[in-house]
């Protein structure tokens, strides 16, 4: 981080993280605990060497890592994680279809593994397929990777379209009020905004799988004679995670992915 990025948490966080000095003790300054949450957020190092390295108890450090995490996300979360506006969807959509082709996508929505201690309760659920605890985060994020919404705290084992299906995104993609009321004609096709994500998600007109690029990058490769490594293979892992779908949301989104599909194969001569 650089020392102005730095020096702006320390000013408009410090009003939420000043403590009043008193005779007995004296008081951390904010510099100081904005260190020792930045330090042990970004590398993961346990609170009693993070504490012998700044020169405070484990406790303390594990306190002020609590205490600025919470100011961080009071203060900064709306101000920099946020859907796409009226004044950004031009920009996002234009170099989204720069990069990939594919016009009205503004975004990219998927899933990760947190790591985290075992919890006492129901640890089983939290043990992924990769040997360890996590939680899931789904996040969207637009063409330069900055987050636009987040979603965290489900279990591992939970399927990412039951997490979906749980989140606020999906409720402001179904009722209409994710994004701005913006439509494309392709081919006698109304597309609208949308995001992309992977074949875990349910089909929708605002959130379309990566099937058809898919198809187009493999028919593109066998055209160079690209050769497929076999570890490469994966078995996806979607089995009775289906969302049921509004009636008529699938259809309609399944003729925004055709048409798509067709523009694409269209401008790579397939």
């Amino acid at each position: 981080m650089k020392k102005e990025a730095f020096l702006y948490l320390c000013r408009d966080l410090a009003p939420f993280l000043e403590k009043q000095q008193t005779r007995f003790r004296e008081t951390i300054p904010v510099s100081k605990r904005i260190s020792i949450a930045l330090w042990r957020l970004a590398s993961g190092h346990d609170c009693r060497s993070l504490g012998q390295l700044f020169g405070v108890g484990r406790s303390t450090c594990c306190k002020i890592t609590h205490h600025v995490s919470d100011a961080l996300v009071s203060v900064f979360l709306k101000r920099f994680i946020a859907t796409v506006s009226n004044e950004r969807v031009q920009e996002t959509k234009e170099a989204f279809r720069i990069m990939s082709g594919l016009p009205q996508c503004v975004g990219a929505v998927d899933g990760c593994h947190i790591p985290i201690l075992a919890p006492r309760e129901h640890h089983c659920d939290y043990f992924n397929r990769k040997h360890f605890h996590s939680i899931i985060l789904q996040a969207v994020v637009d063409h330069k990777r900055r987050f636009q919404d987040i979603y965290i705290g489900w279990p591992r084992r939970v399927h990412d379209a039951r997490v979906l299906a749980n989140s606020s995104l999906y409720t402001k993609g179904q009722n209409g009020t994710l994004f701005p009321d913006d439509v494309q004609i392709i081919d006698e096709v109304e597309v609208p905004l949308y995001l992309v994500g992977d074949t875990a998600y349910p089909l929708l007109p605002w959130l379309l799988k990566q099937t058809a690029a898919c198809c187009v990058l493999h028919n593109l490769c066998e055209m160079q004679e690209e050769e497929f490594e076999e570890d490469w293979r994966v078995e996806p892992d979607v089995d009775g995670h289906n969302i049921n779908n509004p009636e008529g949301d699938e259809e309609d989104a399944e003729d925004v992915r055709d048409v798509l599909k067709g523009m694409l194969q269209r401008q790579r001569g397939l």
